[in-house]
């Protein structure tokens, strides 16, 4: 039986995936999707929420 590291395993998380498929490759897009697009997204989101409280305050 062949292990594996855990980062490995813990970096390519999907559910819909059995264990018997073995690892899949990640594309270089979901890299900068979740190391890039979800934090500014996350940013963009309190931004709105932000000014949206200060417009109905004020």
């Amino acid at each position: 039986m062949k292990y594996q590291k855990l980062e490995d395993i813990t970096s390519t998380y999907q559910p819909n995936i059995r264990a018997e498929d073995g690892i899949q490759q990640r594309d270089r897009w979901s890299g900068l999707y979740e190391g890039v697009l979800v934090p500014f997204g996350f940013l963009f989101a309190l931004f709105l929420a932000f000014l949206i409280v200060m417009l109905i305050r004020y």
